[in-house]
């Protein structure tokens, strides 16, 4: 099956963070579980999550402050 996209709850976050220490993403002081609830619980579609018949295999964080906008993660 091809990955589908959907919005990330917060019931994806230990999810999320195990993707990314497993992908060697380097960590800033947002990668944990209260930074991702915050942000999901801020803007619900600020994280993107990518799933397939195993689980969430992809990610990205689309975030703005207003003026500027962000992609990252």
């Amino acid at each position: 099956m091809n990955p589908s996209n959907r919005s990330g709850h917060t019931s994806d976050v230990t999810s999320v963070l195990l993707l990314w220490t497993e992908s060697d993403a380097e960590p800033t002081h947002t990668y944990n579980t209260e930074s991702l609830v915050n942000l999901i619980a801020i803007d619900p579609g600020a994280l993107i999550v990518a799933e397939d018949d195993h689980g969430i295999v992809g990610s990205v964080i689309a975030a703005t402050d207003g003026w500027r906008r962000s992609i990252y993660d």
